[in-house]
């Protein structure tokens, strides 16, 4: 199970009850204290309200790379070298998503503490080391004292989505941690 923010907190949950056999948790809400939530929630309300006077000019804006950079800077570690289509559409997605400001409202959710069947399985949590939206700094210091059994991970150059910054790599800190979860291979040279 792998997920990311808001999912990134799903994935965890689903391996503390004993339902995913791996888990990678890319910069997972929940932990935070009272100012990261209330930075996180102010970040994404100011996204959603500077990009509805743009909404008509956001496809000439996402041509730029200073204009990328501005706009996207929040989530991605490398927003000037993202795609003009990548970034127009997330725009656009942002706008458009209704389930974004009550999920704002009811974003109380904090890591549970009680890790389950979390420490029986391998389980991953990732930072982008830019990430300013649950910012690395603090959130992946909390998370490395609160989850000591899972193996944790700084991801160099990425943001809170990390996917695009570099796609290579993010999928490789997935494999590593699906693996762990496979059965070992004989020592006969059976397969898995």
């Amino acid at each position: 199970m792998a997920g990311n923010s808001m999912g990134g907190a799903v994935a965890p949950e689903l391996g503390r009850r004993g339902v995913a056999r791996s888990v990678v948790a890319f910069a997972p809400i929940g932990f935070w204290r009272r100012p990261g939530l209330l930075w996180t929630r102010t970040v994404i309300r100011t996204m959603r309200a500077l990009a509805r006077p743009l909404r008509p000019v956001l496809p000439a804006l996402v041509r730029s790379r200073t204009a990328r950079g501005l706009l996207c800077g929040a989530v991605y570690g490398k927003p000037r070298g993202l795609d003009p289509s990548r970034a127009l559409a997330d725009a656009e997605a942002l706008l458009r998503a209704e389930g974004v400001d009550p999920a704002l409202a009811g974003l109380d959710r904090r890591y549970p503490g009680t890790p389950g069947q979390l420490p029986t399985i391998p389980v991953t949590i990732a930072w982008g080391r830019r990430d300013v939206l649950l910012t690395h700094a603090t959130q992946s210091r909390r998370a490395r004292r609160l989850a000591p059994w899972a193996r944790h991970v700084t991801l160099p150059g990425c943001g809170h989505v990390p996917f695009p910054d570099d796609p290579a790599a993010r999928l490789a800190v997935v494999l590593d941690t699906t693996r762990a979860a496979l059965p070992p291979t004989t020592a006969a040279g059976g397969s898995r």
